[in-house]
């Protein structure tokens, strides 16, 4: 075999190993906005900005990293950021996930209000959604030494779980294709066996995404496109997690569901394991917080106080 035909055969399966799908639509880029809302310990509204530019052949997602969303008083010293993620327009599938079969360390995708999504693991390669659940404020975010506030478990208060309802995107992963929540485009609920080793799927369109679910990885397993250079560290952050890692037993904490205006309590043991529930329709229907956080939050009982004064006032008004 000659070597013009070897190089044919090596090109043919390289292009055989990655699929060109669509990208992002409009629809879903629309979804990238920052609800206005001031942080209450640092002041500061969050800002998320997408720019597509047409001769690009990427998005480019900026923003201040500051929640749109109540934290609490884990969250303190949230500093805002200076955010630019290159997001791919056209990601290609990869077919042997061997090269993105482990995720590196830091930022893997970015929130719809532009808070970044961390991998879902620790330093010590343990799941952050057990091992840090102390750590985690009321929407489930965390903050590191410098400031830098992000996700590494499900952000749940960016989506309010409507059940047998389409999900809409919740962000988007640095290798271009969206992440989405709990049910697929029909409405039916997914676990983590309906997904893929990268926790992903296709929709009836035959377009690729990734979906939360309650257990580990959460959102992310490996990436299934490439990232764009520089947007990633190149190193295989953990493997495999670790064998001395926390239990469920050892740490739990406690998230509350509103639903349909009724409170019901169940552990961080429970919603991890796929235990998610929704409510019927959006009528008094909440996003599912981290009790542990709020019960050591002051001020939010201090503003649900507030609530309860104010609807109290306008009641003896009538």
């Amino acid at each position: 075999m000659g070597p013009l035909v070897m190089i044919y055969l090596k090109l043919c399966i390289i292009l055989l190993s990655f699929r060109l799908v669509s990208c992002l639509t409009d629809q879903e880029l629309a979804r990238f906005q920052s609800r206005h809302f001031v942080e209450p310990f640092s002041k500061l509204q969050g800002y998320v900005n997408v720019q597509n530019n047409s001769k690009s052949s990427a998005f480019v997602i900026k923003s201040n990293g500051i929640p749109d969303h109540l934290t609490g008083n884990e969250i303190r010293g949230i500093k805002a950021q200076n955010y630019s993620f290159l997001i791919p327009k056209q990601p290609s599938v990869m077919l042997n996930t061997a090269d993105g079969g482990c995720l590196p360390h830091g930022i893997i995708a970015v929130a719809i209000n532009g808070v970044p999504i961390m991998n879902p693991f620790t330093q010590n390669c343990c799941d952050s959604g057990v091992a840090v659940t102390d750590e985690a404020d009321i929407c489930w975010g965390l903050i590191d030494a410098d400031g830098k506030y992000f996700y590494s478990t499900p952000p749940f208060c960016l989506q309010k779980i409507i059940c047998h309802s389409p999900d809409i995107i919740i962000g988007v992963a640095l290798d271009g294709f969206p992440i989405y929540g709990p049910y697929d485009e029909t409405g039916r609920k997914l676990t983590s066996a309906d997904l893929d080793e990268c926790h992903g799927t296709y929709d009836r369109r035959h377009n690729y995404r990734y979906h939360l679910t309650t257990d580990y990885p959460y959102m992310i397993g490996c990436f299934r496109g490439l990232p764009l250079p520089n947007q990633v560290s190149d190193d295989c952050a953990c493997p495999s997690l670790s064998s001395t890692c926390p239990t469920f037993a050892e740490k739990s904490a406690m998230a509350d569901d509103f639903q349909n205006g009724s409170t019901t309590t169940i552990t961080r043991n429970t919603v991890l394991n796929a235990t998610l529930h929704c409510c019927t329709s959006e009528i008094n229907c909440d996003y599912i917080y981290n009790k542990a956080a709020i019960l050591t939050c002051p001020m939010l009982l201090y503003l649900l106080l507030c609530c309860l004064l104010s609807c109290t006032i306008s009641l003896r008004g009538f």
